[in-house]
């Protein structure tokens, strides 16, 4: 849980110094419309909560199995979305890289009602860090056909309005989490 707590932390900070105020201040500068464009502006807030939820879930991933089993089928969700909200068909190389991709997906997670059990394992709660790394996986996707919506809102608009629900959505999830506490020494920082 400190990944979490840490992303939302720094994300805190960095969003909202870093990322918001230049982007305010490009985004009235330019003109730019601060809501986004008329027509996108569902589009501009659900591709915030899936952005910020996707890294979310995703660093809590980590923290309940390994790496390789919580980073691999954002691409398969991707293809299958942008043909269900897009109407993009998939091409022939698409569909070969996808059953690839499952296929992969399946072996480097070793289920163990068909590799077995190499004993004891560290990762107590992999269940639960499935659940966490498909919602990843299935919001990142999402969120990654929101942007394709996008393409006529300017990037400084999404930039912002996406710092501005990282701010808020961790600000939530933190003491939600009751994980308020910030590193101790060099090493954990």
């Amino acid at each position: 849980m400190e990944s979490v707590t840490m992303f939302s932390l720094g994300s805190l900070i960095a969003k909202c110094i870093f990322q918001f105020i230049p982007y305010f201040i490009i985004t009235v500068w330019k003109g730019y419309p601060v809501f986004g464009e008329p027509g996108h502006r569902w589009d501009l807030l659900t591709r915030c909560i899936t952005g910020t939820t996707s890294l979310i879930t995703l660093y809590t991933s980590y923290r309940l199995m390994p790496l390789s089993d919580s980073t691999t089928a954002s691409p398969i969700f991707v293809t299958v979305f942008a043909y269900l909200i897009l109407r993009d068909r998939p091409n022939v190389v698409q569909l070969i890289t996808g059953i690839i991709t499952v296929i992969g997906v399946f072996i480097i997670s070793k289920p163990e009602f068909i590799f077995g059990s190499d004993g004891p394992d560290k990762y107590d709660k992999r269940s639960i860090g499935l659940v966490f790394a498909l919602t990843a996986a299935i919001t990142s996707a999402l969120s990654l056909i929101n942007l394709r919506k996008l393409k006529s809102t300017p990037v400084p608009v999404v930039v912002m309005w996406y710092s501005v629900a990282v701010v808020v959505i961790g600000g939530s999830v933190l003491p939600i989490l009751d994980r308020w506490t910030l590193p101790s020494g060099i090493r954990q920082w």
